[in-house]
């Protein structure tokens, strides 16, 4: 996904890309996180029973979210296969990738810019 969307011109900041050895990475990402205009989370299967360092950085997105303008489109769900989000995520629409316009529902996402209501 990310490799797709760089290819469309978007930036996007990835761990694997964008740390560099010696960064202290838990600072990196929540820097990148409260820098970003927008924060994809992808959800799988895998994911969304995975423990550790993921289950922290959706808390710290989550955290940031509560930061933004009432309204402020912040976090784009993104589910990679049919499965179950935790329940934070509830509120938001779900961009699903195996959708005929997944992709293209994304990037409309992405080429809007946060709006307030």
């Amino acid at each position: 996904l990310a490799t797709r969307l760089w290819s469309d011109a978007f930036q996007v900041w990835i761990d694997k890309r964008d740390l560099l050895g010696g960064d202290d990475w838990a600072r990196r990402v929540d820097e990148a996180i409260k820098a970003a205009d927008f924060t994809l989370v992808a959800f799988s299967n895998r994911s969304c029973g995975k423990t550790g360092q993921f289950q922290r950085e959706l808390r710290r997105t989550l955290q940031q979210y509560e930061l933004r303008p009432l309204g402020a489109r912040f976090i784009i769900p993104v589910l990679l296969e049919p499965c179950s989000p935790p329940a934070e995520f509830e509120s938001l629409h779900w961009i699903k990738m195996w959708d005929d316009d997944g992709y293209m529902a994304l990037c409309r996402s992405l080429r809007t810019f946060p709006v307030s209501i």
